[in-house]
């Protein structure tokens, strides 16, 4: 055989090997990672999406739409007060609300408080630990991949997103999510999601895990011919705790 092929079968042969040394060392990690992911996976504070009633918080809200316009919000959550009252509106459109805005507020939020909580937003956790798998690392994080409840969406629905998460290796929990459409979608008969996005950010206070931001980027199309785009973003802040009521 030609000298030439034989290095050439060599070469390939140490790559092939070299690739799957490196695709074994990633493929694991330790049990007790896997365990504190998931521990954290159950303890993190959703907030908006599953409030506990033993934080307070601020939340501002901005969402624009296609065409550029923003809407923009500033509320305060305080479980420690009754329960019609525990939302309050802080700044509406960067202004201070009106009176009549905040009556208006006020009663969409007695409205809200007296609702039943749909059955797919009851123990929300975004992260279905039971689809939770190892899929690599790098010099920061220690990667999984899962399939998202997003309570807004039905089952059927979740199963067209993936999802990431990201470990931090050095401060030992869970500082990100992303999550993304594989495929496009219809919600009811109006509209087609083709792209969609959601990055969740999550930090340690006071020795407990809070989502602090979240922001999703979605397109499509509105009414069969309409495109559109929007991004929305929540920033949580003002965290305290709130003692059990009596």
């Amino acid at each position: 055989m030609n000298t030439n092929k034989v290095n050439f079968y060599l070469v390939m042969s140490l790559l092939v090997l070299s690739v799957s040394r490196v695709t074994s060392a990633t493929a694991f990690v330790d049990s007790s990672i896997i365990s504190k992911v998931k521990q954290q996976v159950s303890s993190i504070h959703w907030h908006s999406l599953s409030d506990r009633g033993d934080w307070g918080y601020t939340v501002a809200t901005m969402l624009i739409n296609g065409s550029g316009k923003k809407q923009q919000r500033i509320q305060s959550y305080d479980p420690s007060k009754p329960l019609a009252s525990q939302w309050q509106l802080l700044e509406q459109e960067y202004q201070v609300p009106s009176k009549a805005t905040l009556h208006e507020y006020s009663k969409s939020q007695q409205a809200i408080a007296t609702e039943e909580i749909p059955e797919q937003s009851k123990g929300i956790e975004i992260i279905d630990k039971s689809t939770l798998k190892f899929s690599g690392e790098d010099a920061l994080y220690y990667v999984f991949t899962f399939t998202p409840r997003l309570p807004m969406f039905k089952p059927k629905i979740n199963q067209k997103f993936e999802g990431k998460l990201y470990f931090n290796k050095r401060k030992k929990n869970i500082e990100k999510l992303h999550l993304k459409a594989t495929e496009s979608f219809s919600v009811g008969l109006s509209m087609e999601i083709k792209n969609y996005e959601m990055n969740i950010v999550i930090k340690a206070i006071a020795g407990q895990l809070h989502v602090t931001h979240i922001n999703s980027d979605k397109s499509g199309t509105l009414l069969f011919f309409n495109d559109f785009k929007e991004y929305s973003s929540r920033d949580f802040s003002n965290f305290h705790t709130v003692l059990p009521k009596v």
